[in-house]
């Protein structure tokens, strides 16, 4: 905790430092505050590891606590700072430090960032999750296979009306303890992620092309966000094909498993409310590892790494002041899993939470 406090303190004050210090070199703009807050309290319902057995829990937590500045470093340059102060202090998660980027104008077309950064991958909805007001929850299939912050370089082609292209660099993945199959196993390239963003009208088309592990691996995502009038849809579908590195004879060769994940969203603002309705689906194809013989179809009991479908309905309030919000959620996670008592055969299992909290930023 010692060492969290110190490492928080050190950063805040050396971004600080960072912030005056543009401010001060040119006709910049003075930093600018802002914060997300979210807190609930959740009664959940787990029969994920016991389907005639369930286990109960009724606690609190605050889900995010997120401090941001931002600012020009000049006419060209600008800065952003962002901190979760909820976040966990390990580096190689996503830290306390969320972002910590630069971004240049080369000119009208063109300009790059560097630092770190929210990695592109898994489309609108995978972004949305790490959002305060992703009230309607986390779908763990919908975490990429990087960090969902990370640190990067990006190029972007800003071609106005035909959109934003924008191509990322960020370190691969590489083998360890949980993923020991994998090819590169030590940073010896970067991983690269591709994106295409577009605005016609009221539709927004998003396409990403994730390339890793010494380009063995590459996940492709399409999606596609969209407003009409007070209402909004969110849509992605992903393909994640993933490489395990297998050794036959004298040479090593690609063994694969399939990741698919399908994911919508909408939400209607009708007077002070504002009702949502979320769904997502993934199901895994091939192995879960490469000792297994064959396809299971099943999960392995507490947790959904084969397949699972996440669902949720709610609505926040927005009648009570400004900048602040109740909401009410009922959210579910259900998936196939092996029988207890017959491992041929397949069961639906499932975790539901009904959810109370508030939500606010500044």
């Amino acid at each position: 905790m010692r060492n969290q406090a110190r490492n928080f303190i050190t950063v805040s004050i050396g971004s600080m430092l960072a912030a005056s210090v543009a401010y001060g070199a040119d006709a910049g703009t003075a930093p600018k505050f802002s914060g997300e807050f979210r807190s609930e309290l959740a009664n959940t319902l787990n029969k994920t590891v016991d389907a005639k057995n369930k286990t109960a829990t009724t606690e609190f937590e605050v889900t995010d606590a997120i401090l941001r500045f931002d600012g020009k470093l000049n006419t060209n340059g600008t800065y952003m700072f962002s901190l979760n102060l909820n976040g966990d202090s390990n580096a190689e998660k996503n830290g306390q430090v969320q972002v910590a980027k630069i971004n240049y104008m080369l000119n009208s077309m063109l300009s790059l960032t560097l630092g770190k950064d929210r990695v592109n991958q898994g489309g609108y909805s995978s972004a949305d999750i790490g959002n305060y007001d992703a009230i309607w929850g986390k779908a763990a299939w919908l975490a990429g296979v990087h960090p969902e912050f990370a640190n990067t370089a990006a190029f972007h082609v800003n071609t106005g009306a035909a959109g934003t292209f924008t191509i990322q660099l960020v370190n691969d993945v590489v083998s360890d303890k949980d993923n020991a199959q994998r090819w590169n196993n030590a940073r010896k390239q970067p991983a690269f992620n591709l994106q295409y963003e577009g605005s016609f009208g009221p539709v927004k088309p998003l396409l990403q092309i994730n390339q890793y592990d010494m380009n063995h691996s590459r996940a492709i995502t399409v999606g596609a966000r969209a407003g009409f009038g007070m209402a909004n849809v969110t849509f992605d579908y992903t393909t994640d094909s993933r490489s395990f590195k297998v050794t036959e004879g004298t040479s090593d060769k690609d063994k694969f498993q399939t990741l698919n994940s399908m994911t919508l969203r909408a939400d209607v603002t009708a007077g002070t409310f504002k009702p949502f309705f979320y769904y997502s689906n993934f199901v895994r194809s091939g192995e879960k590892d490469t000792v297994a013989t064959e396809d299971t179809k099943t999960n392995t009991a507490g947790t959904f790494d084969d397949n699972g479908t996440h669902m949720a309905l709610g609505t926040s309030m927005h009648g009570f002041g400004d900048n602040w919000a109740p909401y009410v959620a009922y959210r579910s996670t259900a998936g196939d899993f092996a029988k207890a008592d017959d491992a041929a055969a397949k069961e639906s299992r499932a975790t539901t939470s009904l959810v109370v909290g508030a939500m606010a930023n500044f």
